[in-house]
């Protein structure tokens, strides 16, 4: 009588922890999705806040989009804040320690991105990566021109090319 108490009383101990790993699981991916979502409304809207002047009636500003490229600025993620410049040389992105920027992101592959210099023009490509590259708001699917200020997302790594 004891032994099939004990039995029953682990089954249900058993049960029990399945379901909280279950229930944190759901809440990690909750919080994973909603970053995402976050970072990506952030970027949108401060891409529209700086191509969309208030008042039509105020002095023309020089726009930061004209020129050519000096800098690759990381703009969020573990390397926010830094400045990489530009030399013409390719610049490989990923978690590998042989990349020119090893990323500390999860979500990004050893290998993850390319950007490089062709006849004055930098470009960007993704590696096959898993979790894929972001440009703008839209998955990066073959090489593309990189202008000056449009957001590029590695995982939870953004930056973009400045003067």
């Amino acid at each position: 009588m004891a032994v099939g108490l004990l039995y029953t009383i682990l089954r249900f101990g058993f049960v029990a922890l399945l379901w909280l790993l279950v229930i944190g699981l759901v809440l990690v991916l909750r919080r994973d999705i909603f970053l995402a979502s976050s970072a990506s409304a952030k970027s949108s809207l401060n891409r529209s806040r700086g191509r969309h002047p208030q008042n039509k009636k105020s002095k023309p500003q020089k726009s930061k989009h004209k020129g050519r490229p000096r800098y690759l600025a990381f703009t969020g993620g573990a390397l926010a804040g830094n400045r990489l410049k530009l030399d013409g040389n390719p610049i490989l992105l990923g978690r590998s320690g042989e990349c020119t920027v090893p990323l500390k992101d999860s979500y990004s592959s050893n290998k993850h991105a390319r950007i490089y210099n062709n006849n004055g023009n930098w470009f960007i490509e993704d590696l096959n990566s898993t979790n894929g590259t972001f440009v703008g708001n839209k998955r990066l699917t073959a090489a593309q021109p990189l202008e000056l200020g449009v957001v590029v997302r590695i995982g939870q790594t953004t930056m973009e090319l400045t003067r």
